[in-house]
């Protein structure tokens, strides 16, 4: 079969191979073995790198590896090069390409999924927007089409909708999984709550509901990517109830670089 492919994840195999897992357009999430293609010269020679877009001819095996697809062949349509030049965003790409790793079972079309990771790879090789937006936007709607969107319109208790919530800040209980306004929070007790500004939220429904291109486009405060990271890096694994180790990896970068930003602030000063 051919298919468009992205790279998620690539683990080395006995002495020349690679298993690489791919997300498709047509057929979803694959793990596919590529066969002697540490020394290949002419078919795999600078394209198996991760979040790469490939054109890729897949053939069943029907000996070993478990009948494991085979990697026939690989055309690089999109290389995402600069991102593998950036620690920062090779972090935000490992993260996004986690999640999927870790939610999508193999088989089935995933042609919106493909879509908005091809578009966020696209955001962050050529730096469109800044990398919080970025990684906003990629978590806000793959949680959406995962079935598990946080509910940011109301009150998740009394549904008291969001331009009717007393305010400029509110409240997001992460197990809930949405909003309580102040009545609500005593009755709830939240057991993961996060402070957020109603202007947050907002902006955040911006990128969740917009239009996929124009959405990135979108000017978010400082404060919005702050609290709305701080939301959603609890919300994601909670929901797919897995532990998400390149996240670990990501927070400790942006700790690197704000602490690194104060030494020199306060050196020129």
């Amino acid at each position: 079969m051919v298919t468009s492919a992205i790279i998620l994840r690539r683990v080395n195999y006995a002495e020349y191979d690679y298993i690489l897992d791919l997300l498709t357009r047509d057929h979803g999430k694959v793990t596919v073995i590529a066969k002697n293609a540490k020394k290949s010269k002419k078919r795999f020679a600078g394209v198996l790198e991760l979040f790469s877009c490939l054109e890729v001819l897949l053939a069943v095996s029907r000996r070993g590896q478990g009948g494991m697809p085979l990697l026939k062949e690989a055309v690089l349509t999109h290389p995402f090069a600069d991102i593998r030049t950036d620690v920062e965003k090779v972090a935000y790409a490992s993260y996004w390409s986690e999640m999927i790793n870790r939610w999508v079972v193999a088989g089935g079309r995933q042609e919106g999924l493909f879509d908005l990771f091809f578009h966020a790879l696209t955001m962050l090789n050529a730096e469109q927007a800044p990398m919080e937006t970025t990684s906003l936007l990629f978590q806000m709607r793959f949680m959406s089409l995962a079935g598990m969107p946080p509910e940011l319109t109301a009150c998740r208790v009394c549904r008291r909708p969001l331009a009717d919530l007393p305010g400029p800040r509110l409240l997001f209980d992460v197990a809930m999984g949405g909003l309580l306004c102040r009545e609500c929070r005593p009755k709830a007790g939240p057991a993961l709550p996060v402070e957020i500004s109603k202007s947050a939220v907002k902006q955040l429904l911006w990128l969740r509901e917009g239009d996929l291109r124009k959405a990135g486009r979108i000017q978010l405060t400082a404060a919005a990517k702050q609290e709305g990271l701080a939301m959603m890096e609890l919300f994601v694994p909670f929901h797919l109830a897995t532990e998400i180790k390149s996240l670990k990896v990501l927070r400790g970068l942006r700790e690197w670089r704000r602490k690194d930003y104060a030494r020199k602030s306060e050196a020129a000063s």
